[in-house]
């Protein structure tokens, strides 16, 4: 798998650490050119449903694919889709709800640029979807892809306002590894290269005319 590559894979583990799986885990969406971001998943009683979102920004949409706890999968195999509207997506987090249930929020960058929810069964059955809160139109949307990545990003925003842009990248000890400063984003997509980095967890601090987020990047 490189940069140009992703997909869903899920592993278990028992309380020493013993791998519970197949040594390369279990393989819910085959590794593809396609961009999947497996986001969250949450444990329902009979297995796991992991939830991802396809695609770049601001072209993204979100499903949700099921296994049992021997990484089977469920659902006749076929993912379950969450949110077709083609639109930037982050910030996706999922629980578990009332009868066996799960429920899934997002931000989107759809037209109100708002925090969206989608409750999903246990059996693979959609609820309706649900605007929790919507924001003003010149709300700021920022993301950053491919994440793992190798040495090249893109940070994409909507809507960027006029002014200075930071970025500063931490290792997960708070240690500041590296970072850019650009007197001006002209565009909604800024391309990114940070050469020589060890492999692991890093914070991205993003800093746009005061308008600040710190994502969690993984480096290959």
């Amino acid at each position: 798998m490189n940069q140009n590559q992703s997909g869903v894979i899920i592993q278990s583990f028992d309380t020493n650490g013993n791998v519970q799986l197949t040594p390369t885990g279990a393989t819910l969406r085959p590794v593809s050119s396609a961009y999947d971001d497996p986001s969250d998943f949450s444990i329902t009683s009979d297995g796991i449903i992991a939830f991802y979102i396809i695609g770049n920004p601001p072209n993204q949409t979100i499903s949700a694919i099921k296994s049992d706890f021997s990484g089977n999968l469920q659902w006749n195999g076929f993912p379950v889709n969450i949110c077709t509207k083609n639109s930037g997506k982050d910030d996706l987090s999922v629980g578990l709800f009332v009868n066996n249930q799960v429920i899934a929020a997002w931000t989107d960058s759809r037209n109100d640029y708002g925090i969206y929810a989608q409750n999903i069964t246990n059996d693979g059955q959609s609820g309706p979807l649900s605007a929790i809160e919507n924001f003003s139109a010149a709300h700021t949307f920022i993301n950053l892809y491919p994440n793992p990545f190798e040495e090249n990003l893109s940070l994409y925003f909507s809507n960027p306002p006029n002014g200075k842009l930071t970025l500063k990248l931490f290792d997960v000890a708070g240690r500041q590894v590296w970072h850019s400063e650009n007197p001006e984003v002209y565009n909604n997509l800024y391309p990114i290269h940070i050469p020589c980095l060890d492999a692991g967890v890093y914070f991205m601090e993003v800093d746009l005319a005061n308008i600040k987020k710190l994502i969690k990047i993984s480096k290959l």
